[in-house]
């Protein structure tokens, strides 16, 4: 990402990623109904985090919609991290 935007730059291509935790969504429910102690391991993520709870998937799409927008037009090479907090706690 970083070596991406010097090379897109003169192009006025701004390159960054957003990167999240756990997303409150049915694939994250589904996967874990198919290990043991799924639910224990769902209750606990939520808790790992700052904020107490997972993401919200509107959560992350408004994270990539605002680098998106003019107001991030002098971002590039970086990663936005949407966690909640959980790696403040590492």
């Amino acid at each position: 990402m970083r070596a991406a935007s010097g090379e897109f730059a003169p192009r006025n291509i701004r390159i960054n990623a957003v990167s999240p935790g756990w997303v409150d969504t049915a694939f994250t429910d589904n996967a874990l109904a198919e290990i043991p102690g799924g639910q224990a391991i769902r209750a606990k993520a939520g808790k790992a985090r700052t904020l107490g709870r997972m993401a919200q998937p509107e959560e992350i799409a408004k994270a990539i919609a605002f680098l998106l927008s003019e107001a991030a037009s002098f971002i590039t090479g970086t990663e936005l991290i949407v966690d909640g907090g959980f790696m403040r706690n590492r």
